[in-house]
């Protein structure tokens, strides 16, 4: 194939993706995989092609194809996430069970190892590949966090609470994990004690600034919070940047409408509601704000 040949199989694969036409999408990858094995553009869309017709088991062997040429951990993120999300338990164990075969000191695949357990009601199993994790990895806080969140799922609220201050308290360097604790910690007590939440999700949004990462939750809980105890002018505040990191998040449209109404602002409260329903119809999800 010459480049102009390869650029039109591309520009086709593009739009039969776009089509949903995944099967045959899936055959001009081939194709220029055929031309070429490292072709890494081809390889991504045979991904999604596969992703596409619920070929689970070829999708996890594609992304070890992808990780040979690249060395991109984030396309073994990929599959397992899918895999997940879509409750594809046993695969997802299979996944991880020979990530971890060629790279043992993969942390993140016991990471996603025992939270797949977990989705399968197996939280002692889970716990146990989390004990394989060195308590001093920076992916041992992911593991205090989800352990939080699983405890709060069993409502017990006081030892979730403690593995999120571990996570805060820790020494080990992973402001990321620190802002996902910070927000967890924050979400125990916004309904309860508004006003002792509002420091967590000050920390959140401190904690991802120093990580570089963009986590509209932060922003938005903090602005629903402060809306909460009466703070509408600092509300809004918080929610408009909710939005700007996050548009298709409906919520924070109808509290910041919530906010000008409290305020006696009618005119930016209908501007944030024409923003709200543009941003419904962009997203395709159901606007959730008729009754303002």
């Amino acid at each position: 194939m010459n480049q102009d040949t390869i650029t039109q199989h591309i520009a086709a694969i593009k739009t039969l993706l776009t089509d949903k036409n995944y099967e045959l999408a899936e055959s001009k990858c081939h194709e220029l995989l055929a031309n070429d094995p490292h072709n890494l553009d081809a390889a991504l869309f045979r991904f999604h092609a596969v992703l596409g017709q619920n070929k689970f088991k070829e999708l996890t062997e594609i992304s070890f194809g992808i990780y040979a040429d690249t060395k991109d951990e984030d396309i073994f993120a990929l599959t397992w996430e899918n895999l997940y999300f879509k409750k594809e338990n046993e695969i997802a164990l299979s996944f991880c069970d020979e990530i971890l075969s060629k790279f043992p000191n993969f942390e993140r695949a016991k990471l996603w190892k025992g939270l797949t357990y977990n989705q399968m009601g197996k939280v002692e199993q889970g716990f146990e590949v989390w004990n394989d994790i060195p308590i001093d990895h920076p992916r041992y806080l992911d593991v205090l966090n989800n352990s939080g969140l699983i405890y709060e799922d069993f409502g017990q609220l006081d030892e979730a609470k403690k593995y999120y201050s571990s996570v805060i308290d820790s020494e080990i360097d992973g402001n990321k994990a620190k802002a996902y604790a910070s927000v967890n910690l924050g979400n125990l007590l916004k309904e309860t004690h508004p006003k002792s939440a509002v420091p967590h999700f000050e920390k959140a949004i401190f904690y991802s600034e120093q990580a570089e990462f963009s986590f509209p939750a932060a922003y938005f809980n903090l602005g629903d919070t402060y809306y909460k105890i009466g703070k509408y002018n600092m509300a809004s505040d918080y929610l408009q940047q909710s939005i700007e990191l996050n548009p298709s998040n409906l919520d924070a449209y109808v509290q910041l409408m919530n906010c000008f109404n409290r305020l006696g602002d009618k005119k930016s409260m209908q501007r944030v509601k024409r923003r709200g329903i543009d941003a419904a119809q962009k997203y395709g999800l159901d606007w959730v704000g008729n009754n303002k």
